[in-house]
């Protein structure tokens, strides 16, 4: 281990780097951490200091937090992705917050890196701050949100019905429908409540979720999925017209 860091130390060619830091992330170590995050403070081209601001989120050590948090702040969009998905890796209440922060980054794919790294840390208290992003239209938050959010939250997420674009509020709708932790209740009304959007491209989304195997051995909901397809099938009869007079 101390050679590694001290062979990084020296500001090797751009492969050695790379290599070198490879074998310190799959040390699993906090000396290795430690050394790779010294080495991302002194100056890197831009392909290694990715590389390390990742092996830092691989490595998980509380210790990463602050050279992340700097690199959070990066001049470049995609250093700063990495800082927030290196960011959600560690296992520090500290870190969530500033997770969340990447949910305001003047980047639209560093927001939609950071909601993705988000549902991946798998923390339901990101919720609150999800569903505010998705109100200023940040559309990776909606499959996030379904994600992690619980029965309360479903609410919160269907008051943006209509201010958000369909497509978007679907892969949250998908996420939730497909969970095997949400009950049946929530999930009925959620086909409820598409049923009343009506149109082909929700009737085509109802549809394609018989295909679920998650969905499939729920039986009342299959039942549900059905009828609402079968309805939204049938055309709404126009009202009659009363002949003139």
């Amino acid at each position: 281990m101390t050679t590694l860091c001290q062979q990084l130390a020296r500001n090797p060619a751009r492969d050695a780097a790379l290599a070198l830091v490879q074998q310190l992330a799959q040390s699993q170590s906090a000396a290795a951490s430690a050394c790779v995050a010294q080495a991302l403070q002194a100056g890197q081209e831009d392909v290694v200091a990715d590389r390390m601001i990742d092996a830092l989120g691989e490595l998980g050590a509380r210790e990463s937090l602050q050279a992340l948090q700097r690199f959070t702040r990066h001049r470049r969009p995609q250093a700063r992705a990495h800082a927030y998905l290196a960011l959600s890796r560690l296992h520090e209440p500290a870190a969530l917050s500033l997770v969340e922060q990447g949910l305001r980054d003047h980047d639209p794919s560093v927001r939609a890196q950071t909601a993705r790294a988000l549902a991946e840390r798998g923390d339901p208290s990101a919720v609150p701050a999800l569903l505010r992003a998705l109100a200023r239209s940040e559309p990776e938050t909606a499959a996030a949100i379904g994600k992690l959010g619980d029965a309360a939250s479903v609410r919160a997420f269907t008051a943006q019905l209509g201010n958000q674009p369909l497509e978007v509020m679907l892969t949250g709708y998908q996420r939730y429908l497909e969970r095997t932790d949400l009950d049946r209740n929530t999930k009925l009304q959620i086909v409820a409540t598409l049923e009343d959007v009506t149109g082909e491209h929700v009737r085509a989304f109802l549809q394609g979720l018989l295909t679920k195997p998650s969905i499939a051995g729920d039986e009342a909901l299959t039942r549900a999925l059905r009828g609402s397809v079968e309805r939204l099938r049938t055309p709404v009869a126009s009202p009659r017209k009363e002949p003139a007079r």
